[in-house]
């Protein structure tokens, strides 16, 4: 079997049309959030997750000498801990993330 084709999923007829039948559907926040709270070990694996090893996010000791005085969620976590609500605000005050002045501490 050559490489790409055990790498990725074939595109079939079948499942275009299942994407399509969702075209126009709305998506609602029947979701629980992938986070409930934002820990530090939860901060840390989505930084991970999407790529970003920025030490303010994943590393405590530099985290420290920052003017947050410990480490702080990623901007884009608000969505692990929103799943749609983001837009609303509710995901915001629920989660007590914020995405002005003060960030969420892990």
């Amino acid at each position: 079997m050559p490489r790409e084709t055990a790498l990725f999923p074939k595109i079939t007829e079948q499942g275009l049309a299942d994407l399509r039948r969702r075209i126009g559907v709305k998506i609602t926040d029947t979701l629980e959030p992938w986070c409930h709270e934002a820990t530090r070990d939860n901060i840390r694996h989505y930084a991970h997750g999407i790529g970003d090893d920025n030490p303010l996010w994943c590393d405590p000791d530099y985290a420290a000498g920052t003017r947050w005085g410990g480490i702080i969620a990623p901007p884009s976590f608000l969505f692990a801990a929103s799943r749609g609500r983001a837009r609303t605000g509710r995901g915001i005050s629920r989660c007590g993330a914020t995405t002005r002045s003060r960030p969420r501490r892990g």
